[in-house]
């Protein structure tokens, strides 16, 4: 009963906000609420050791704390939305005019990232084969190395941007030009690519979102292409979650990646069902949390959090001997299993807001997210003009604040891009944009 609550609320909420298919609201609702929220909660009742009804009672406070998180998460959304249909806004006669320069700068990101891209591999000694060959070890290096983490994300933001930006202001005609079918395919195989070695499989899925979502709402491919298109992305997303596993304990050479794949054979489509699940499922470490949930209630205080999201974004040279404290999920993951051996495990936003705030955590912190994710979503119409709204929406960094975090560093990462996007539109605005060439010409 509490789920099909649930999928009322999603139901009435989306009729209000007249959702599209693959709409920035459908997104949202798709991999951050839908899947994670209710059919993660379904798959654990169905597929558990215990019978279904004793795993209903087991979950029925979490699903009714995620009820309350859901509502008041629409209702902030719906009191900003313009409730219309999306649609991106035309280009406007000063977008038309500044087409050349915006490919320009397009071009200019891509050779920008690409440098990061090699400056990344010369940083920690890899060979490109030899992260192809353990994705997921190359990814731990690159994080144990001062800066390697945001220099990684440098150089895939400037990718992302750069492909988003070619394919708005170049290919928008590729459905009348075989060449440009043509290359622009040709530019997905080689961002898929380059992507792979960095053993993170939201790297890779994202920007195939983004093209899609750019895809799907200019009318350049149909529902069914839409349909495929999602299914080749999440199957995708579980065979990459397996190879990068299986390739952590022994692939040392071509053979062995053509052994791993041989391997694949053996896994039934249920298999990558349950890969896909668990890349969205947190709710198991939730559950765990809300067990004790008043032991922790009030335990932060919401200052220190900031405080902490504060020191996490400088530099352990300049704090002067302040000791960080660490953040909410490697404190519960120490605290539930008595190390974080095996990395931190998400308990997801909604047990920060208990440790801060108690219970009315759930109502307050949903309700500016809410209110967050519309403005965004109703800025991200006008990527085709606007710029800096366009580099904002490039990497689909916003999806990692559909539930406000505040001691995160999910929610550093947002605030460096954030400054990423302040600079990289402040340089085009002096270099590439049209207006400004003019002033300075005269």
């Amino acid at each position: 009963m509490l789920i099909l609550i649930s999928l009322f609320q999603i139901i009435l909420f989306a009729y209000i906000n007249r959702i599209t298919i693959f709409s920035p609201l459908f997104i949202i609702l798709f991999t951050s609420i839908l899947i994670q929220y209710i059919a993660s909660p379904i798959f654990l009742i169905f597929t558990g050791d215990q019978r279904p009804e004793l795993m209903m009672q087991e979950y029925s406070y979490l699903l009714t704390v995620i009820n309350v998180v859901i509502f008041f998460w629409f209702l902030g959304f719906t009191l900003v939305s313009n409730k219309e249909k999306f649609k991106f806004f035309a280009f406007n006669e000063q977008s038309k005019a500044n087409n050349l320069n915006r490919i320009r700068f397009a071009l200019f990101c891509l050779v920008c990232g690409m440098l990061f891209y090699i400056l990344i591999f010369i940083y920690t000694g890899y060979g490109f084969i030899e992260a192809l060959l353990n994705p997921l070890q190359f990814r731990f290096d690159i994080i144990s190395l001062t800066g390697g983490y945001y220099l990684r994300n440098l150089s895939i933001w400037l990718i992302n941007l750069s492909v988003i930006s070619l394919l708005i202001f170049y290919f928008r005609d590729f459905k009348d030009s075989l060449f440009k079918k043509f290359l622009f395919i040709l530019i997905s195989i080689f961002l898929v690519i380059i992507l792979l070695p960095f053993g993170q499989r939201s790297i890779v899925f994202i920007p195939f979102i983004a093209i899609i979502f750019i895809l799907y709402n200019d009318k350049l491919i149909s529902n069914l292409t839409l349909l495929l298109g999602l299914s080749v992305g999440f199957f995708l997303l579980a065979f990459l979650g397996i190879y990068r596993t299986i390739a952590f304990f022994g692939v040392s050479d071509l053979g062995s990646i053509y052994y791993i794949l041989l391997q694949f054979q053996s896994f039934e489509f249920v298999d990558f069902i349950i890969e896909i699940i668990k890349r969205f499922d947190n709710l198991t470490w939730l559950n765990l949390y809300l067990g004790q949930e008043s032991y922790f209630s009030g335990s932060r205080s919401f200052l220190e959090s900031f405080k902490q999201l504060f020191l996490i974004l400088v530099p352990p040279s300049i704090l002067g001997g302040i000791e960080k404290q660490i953040d909410y999920d490697t404190f519960l993951t120490i605290y539930f299993l008595g190390s974080q051996d095996f990395g931190s495990f998400g308990f997801t936003p909604i047990a920060e807001w208990s440790m801060n705030l108690g219970k009315i955590g759930f109502i307050i912190m949903p309700f500016i997210s809410g209110v967050l994710m519309s403005l965004i979503c109703n800025a991200i119409r006008n990527i085709k003009n606007n710029m800096f709204c366009l580099i904002m929406f490039s990497s689909l960094i916003f999806l990692q604040m559909v539930f406000i975090s505040i001691h995160s560093y999910g929610t550093a990462e947002v605030i460096v891009f954030l400054v990423f996007n302040i600079g990289i539109y402040i340089c085009y605005k002096i270099f590439f944009d049209d207006m400004n060439q003019r002033v300075f010409n005269s």
